[in-house]
């Protein structure tokens, strides 16, 4: 019997990062773990595994989200990795709505799977902030082993610095950033690499159970292979880091936005770069196509850029959020509506680049738009509602309640009918006369990320599940699914009735063959 795990999976392993920046209350925010994210994104993507990120999430969505990897079965994988960053606590951790979800919760949701049963888990979890103390803190893990029968092959690190303090660091985990590059050196075992990295600086307090040699491989690596799918037309990585945003700018152009602070503008027919814009100082959240020679782009940065198509020149800059700007709709010729993590709604005049209203009455970060007509706006958001706002007088006139979850993403199929896709998974579709959810599909295994309108009768969804689905609404099926992405489908455009784009987090642009 060998003494190593076995690699022989179709697939390599799954990291899930569980990492919220701001939060509620009296806890401080974290808003390094940002690089923290980047950092193993690019470590473990590069080696072909599979990234699941969990953040900016409250309590609730957590708890949900471990229940569902309680229950998700992992046939074709060779291993699970968690990230956990934490303020410091050795037995819990805050969503973002300062609630504590136990770190028990998370060693049995993976632990407990049965599907896992041989194969090595590992959880890596950040306490850079914790408080000194004399005593070394009883964990989380020891209580783990005291109360549950556990079969699972484990290995769970907190990593700490002398006398259990880590100090800030502005760009990450000291700790985080070691192993990575240890992990990028190629074949180590993984004993092997954390002495290693403890020797570098960083501290860690290891608890293990693993009953063989486990190594981190790059038997995987094929970032560069062609793309083969009888779906997929053509896939190509289109930026440097994880895409957030596309927008069509006619059939044969589409533009991209990206973690790497860029803008590209695509040939559709050769797949070129056409040019690359910069100018923000942060990650492209959204895009909007205003007219065909003007694209407006938000960002993390907290700003808004206009940009002209005709020679690819920033026109202005339009500054007032405080947050990232995730949203944008064109009200009209003249005005612009775009929606932030700051949880306003901000209305601009574009001919003399000025706010000229914010809306406030969502609690969580707006993530979507949809005009039902010049006068009604409808804007859905982290707090779970859909709200209808009145142009007019400036006035929210209706809420829409029903979503467990973030509502991510918003679609008017005619002057009566709404869709919304959320982070509870799934898809509602809404009756704006009566103001009354019509119907509901469970539409995927993770949060919906996006829809696009394909005809009357059918829409298409992206999700954190790493898959497209099309939908037929009139008999309330699921139609046509295409798998291709290794992480999640952040977006998606329509090009033609033949085809259709998707962005996602594994840094890709994929074109896909849709049935007509």
């Amino acid at each position: 019997m060998s003494d190593q795990y076995s690699i022989d999976y179709s697939k390599p392993g799954i990291v899930c990062i569980f990492a919220n920046r701001f939060f509620n209350g009296n806890l401080p925010d974290l808003p390094d773990v940002d690089e923290d994210i980047a950092l193993i994104e690019e470590t473990f993507e590069n080696i072909g595994y599979e990234i699941n990120k969990i953040n900016e999430a409250t309590s609730r969505e957590i708890e949900q989200h471990l229940a569902k990897m309680n229950s998700k079965v992992f046939p074709d994988n060779s291993c699970v990795i968690v990230f956990i960053d934490s303020h410091g606590d050795t037995e819990k951790i805050y969503g973002n709505d300062g609630k504590p979800v136990a770190l028990r919760d998370f060693f049995e949701a993976f632990a407990l799977n049965e599907s896992l049963e041989g194969k090595p888990i590992l959880f890596f979890i950040n306490s850079r902030r914790l408080m000194q103390t004399k005593n070394r803190p009883a964990l989380a893990y020891d209580d783990f082993l005291k109360y549950t029968n556990l079969k699972a092959d484990i290995l769970i690190v907190y990593t700490t610095e002398a006398n259990l303090i880590s100090p800030p660091d502005d760009k990450g985990s000291g700790y985080f950033k070691s192993l990575c590059k240890e992990i990028k050196e190629g074949d180590q075992e993984i004993e092997l690499i954390l002495t290693r990295v403890n020797h570098m600086g960083p501290r860690s307090i290891v608890k293990k159970n693993l009953k063989k040699k486990f190594y981190f491989t790059n038997k995987y690596q094929n970032k560069n292979e062609i793309f083969q799918n009888e779906k997929c037309c053509y896939s190509f990585e289109a930026h440097e880091a994880s895409i957030y945003c596309i927008h069509l700018i006619d059939t044969s152009t589409l533009a991209s936005g990206s973690r790497d602070r860029t803008i590209k503008i695509w040939n559709l027919i050769n797949y070129a770069c056409v040019k690359t814009l910069k100018g923000h100082d942060d990650w492209i959240t959204s895009l909007l196509l205003f007219d065909k020679n003007t694209l407006i782009s938000g960002s993390r940065d907290r700003s808004i850029k206009i940009w002209n198509l005709s020679d690819y020149t920033c026109i202005t800059t339009l500054k007032g959020h405080t947050d990232s700007v995730i949203s944008f709709i064109k009200i009209n010729d003249n005005a612009l509506t775009s929606g932030s993590r700051d949880t306003t709604i901000k209305i601009w005049n574009l001919d003399n680049n000025t706010c000229l209203h914010t809306l406030t009455s969502h609690i969580y970060w707006v993530n979507c738009f949809q005009l039902k007509d010049s006068n009604t706006l409808i804007s859905g958001s982290g707090d779970s509602s859909i709200k209808i706002w009145n142009l007019k007088d400036l006035k929210c006139v209706n809420t829409l309640k029903g979503h467990t979850l973030s509502v991510n993403c918003l679609l008017i199929i005619d002057e009566n009918t709404l869709v919304s896709g959320s982070g509870d998974a799934t898809i509602k579709i809404w009756d704006l006369n009566n103001l009354s959810c019509l119907f509901t599909l469970e539409a995927h295994t993770f949060p919906v990320s996006c829809i696009q309108l394909m005809d009357e009768n059918r829409i298409v969804t992206g999700s954190s599940d790493n898959t497209i689905k099309v939908w037929n609404l009139r008999n309330k099926t699921c139609t046509e699914t295409f798998e291709g992405h290794t992480s999640h489908v952040t977006c998606i455009q329509l090009i033609d009735k033949a085809r259709l784009a998707s962005g996602s987090l594994d840094n890709s642009i994929k074109i896909w063959k849709i049935k007509s």
